[in-house]
């Protein structure tokens, strides 16, 4: 759920914008979780500061490539690793990645031209530990997390990519040197929101690890299209009157300008600012006059502001008609690149469909429940560690068991993060995939024994 692009105005500040390949992103992971559900679930909290030691891909496990069939008789590319010792069947672990035209590794392409894969850094630690991993490129994705076949990326919907993750699972347990009485599936991101529905098909599955999760997507996205670029704003409201006027935005230092371009995240880019220049080469030089609807010269963050930005969520699926409705004039050409030809809209009109526990609501329901992992950063901006903490506390109170574990100062990759508003640092970093490891060595273990047993 983490291909990053940027908005392209002014060279001197390129905030995030919005992917074009998803629009599940932007969350807080700070906010403290309210007890909607009556119990709380046991909280285990992680080191106070993350390691600084990125962990590198390699390792010594050894590799099989295959091709196998999606839904709709799509085709892609599935790899299984295996443990570089031990005697097959292995025990043996699903990969579900995140959002967007995501491969196998789940590389991650920042516009920095740092290249991130958690996949092959999860993958590493587990077969270190004598279980082997399946992970898949999503339907119409080939490595590097590009789309290679349009046609099959653009028919995903929440029950297509389940129904490939099936089938994905059903190819993992059809390799004899799976053991299929010891499995378990890790979801990452819309991973996550994918995972809690193969055990309804597979209850032999033994265990769920959640990465970045929350109580559904459209919790999730309530959070991060609404609060997060709302609390952004509230620093710079200097004279504490619930608006932002023209004097409390750095319009003439550059520096102080990309931080709060930032702050706003892309709501605030594409909605608050008046824009100067042709597009791509556009630069902000005052605030929109169209959100400014009693003409006080202000914009106020509660009556013209958060209005905008709850269209916006509500017609996420197809927003160009309330950016052309509210932004700057200068701003629609560049929107139609982001949101236009290639944009996610049956993805998106598909998760809009779920009620907002969705995810709970599909792990409550299970006949057979395994278990269970919830694992966040705290500073994690798109997917809010407040609503994983939810999710955990739901379970609790419908008496099914699971265990959560909030990092602190880490990101939706788990990667070093200084708050929600700043950018991700290094790679997946090596405590939680540690403790990810010890998690499933033990759930997946056999009877009094280890997983290579």
């Amino acid at each position: 759920m983490i291909q990053r692009q940027y908005w392209h105005g002014n060279h001197e500040s390129k905030p995030p914008l919005l992917s074009r390949r998803r629009a599940l992103h932007h969350l807080a992971g700070a906010t403290a979780a309210a007890t909607l559900f009556g119990r709380r679930a046991p909280l285990i909290q992680a080191e106070a500061a993350p390691e600084a030691t990125p962990v590198q891909p390699g390792g010594s496990s050894s590799s099989e490539e295959v091709s196998f069939a999606l839904s709709g008789g799509i085709t892609t590319r599935g790899q299984f690793d295996y443990p570089a010792y031990g005697v097959p069947p292995f025990p043996a672990v699903l990969l579900i990645q995140g959002s967007g035209p995501t491969d196998r590794h789940e590389t991650i392409l920042d516009p920095d031209g740092v290249v991130r894969q958690p996949f092959i850094q999860i993958s590493n630690e587990l077969t270190r530990r004598g279980m082997a991993v399946f992970r898949y490129d999503k339907r119409g994705a080939c490595p590097p997390s590009t789309i290679c076949d349009a046609a099959a990326y653009a028919a995903q919907t929440k029950p297509v990519l389940i129904a490939d993750a099936e089938m994905a699972y059903s190819r993992m347990v059809a390799n004899p040197r799976i053991d299929a009485n010891r499995t378990a599936v890790l979801g990452h991101s819309e991973g996550s929101w994918l995972a809690p529905a193969l055990p309804y098909r597979f209850p032999g599955i033994r265990a769920l690890v959640l990465i970045g999760t929350g109580l559904g997507p459209m919790h999730v996205l309530s959070f991060s299209q609404v609060t997060l670029p709302l609390l952004g704003l509230a620093p710079f409201d200097l004279d504490g009157d619930g608006a932002i006027g023209p004097g409390d935005v750095p319009f003439t230092d550059p520096i102080a300008m990309v931080n709060f371009q930032q702050r706003i995240r892309v709501q605030g880019q594409l909605f608050m600012l008046r824009y100067e220049g042709t597009a791509p080469d556009l630069r902000p030089v005052g605030l929109n006059p169209r959100l400014d609807t009693n003409g006080d010269g202000k914009i106020d963050m509660l009556t013209e502001v958060r209005p905008v930005y709850e269209a916006f969520f509500a017609n996420i699926a197809a927003p160009l008609p309330i950016v052309e409705r509210y932004a700057d004039p200068a701003v629609p050409p560049l929107a139609q690149a982001a949101f236009g030809e290639g944009f996610d809209t049956e993805l998106y009109a598909s998760y809009q469909a779920l009620p907002l526990d969705d995810t709970l609501r599909t792990l409550r329901g299970l006949p057979e429940p395994p278990r269970l992992l919830i694992v966040n950063g705290a500073n994690d901006d798109q997917t809010p560690a407040s609503s994983a903490q939810l999710l955990a506390d739901g379970l609790a109170s419908a008496g099914f068991p699971s265990t959560i574990r909030i990092y602190p100062g880490l990101s939706h990759i788990l990667s070093p993060q200084a708050d929600i508003f700043a950018p991700y640092g290094a790679e997946m970093q090596p405590g939680p995939i540690r403790e990810i490891g010890d998690w499933l060595e033990e759930a997946l273990a056999r009877e009094g024994g280890d997983p290579r047993s």
